[in-house]
């Protein structure tokens, strides 16, 4: 089972990876607005407790479901430095500042392995958006958005140390978002990783390696394409209360 379970990763990843090459046709930026691009790069994990980056390496328990909600604040998320009178040109805030919520879900279905899915959107956001780059009276970006959902595949690893643990993760990131607010990809985005988990008595430490594969695009100038992913986490559990107190990066 465990062979399937790697199988049906690496199957996943090859499939989706043709499907970097398909434009979708909701998201294509063809649109006067300009180029477009998701200013999101802090993906909230579903299958985090301890964590809001990396991945827990527990499963969730078989046809048991899981639910959680994130908040998020984000401070001038996406600012263009543009053409102006002086020679350092003018920043442009495309996002001034915006505040996000993350609803994750997790549902187990077996042998170590769960499927997850991620609904972010934009409660609210204020800044030029992408007209502001060449219009100076354009209207304000949209206040709330949606953003691009995620469906994913997680599988825990079985290890030889008590004291560490491991999952295979795949995430398929769907272009549904809205464009003109900048929450949405113009391409299916792709990211498989590895996360490690590591714990001893109210310590513990987690790494996760991985990339996000995106089609290319040109974002006035500037070349978005795919990232390769490393996040970091260190943190203490206290007993009583129930408290968890934890740093990433």
């Amino acid at each position: 089972m465990r062979r399937a379970a790697l199988l049906s990763f690496w199957a996943a990843g090859a499939l989706t990876a043709g499907l970097l090459a398909t434009r979708s046709a909701h998201a294509a930026c063809d649109t006067p607005s300009g180029p477009c691009a998701g200013a999101e790069p802090l993906w909230i994990t579903p299958a985090g407790q301890r964590f809001v980056m990396l991945s827990d390496a527990a499963a969730t328990p078989e046809l048991r479901l899981a639910a959680s909600a994130s908040f998020g604040f984000r401070w001038r998320p996406a600012v263009l430095n543009v053409p102006g009178p002086s020679s350092q040109g003018r920043d442009v805030n495309l996002i001034a500042h915006a505040t996000d919520v993350s609803l994750g879900f997790r549902f187990g279905i077996g042998r170590r392995m769960e499927l997850t899915l991620v609904l972010p959107a934009g409660l609210y956001q204020r800044g030029a958006g992408i007209k502001g780059v060449t219009y100076q009276s354009a209207p304000p970006i949209a206040a709330q958005s949606l953003h691009d959902p995620r469906l994913g595949f997680g599988h825990v690893l079985p290890t030889l140390l008590p004291w560490l643990s491991s999952r295979l993760r795949f995430e398929l990131e769907l272009p549904l978002g809205s464009e003109a607010a900048l929450t949405g990809e113009h391409s299916f985005v792709s990211s498989p990783s590895l996360a490690l988990v590591a714990r001893t008595g109210g310590l513990f430490a987690g790494a996760e390696l991985g990339a996000r594969l995106r089609q290319a695009s040109d974002f006035y100038g500037s070349r978005v394409g795919s990232q390769a992913l490393v996040a970091l986490g260190i943190g203490y559990e206290l007993a009583r209360p129930r408290l968890a107190l934890t740093v990433e990066a």
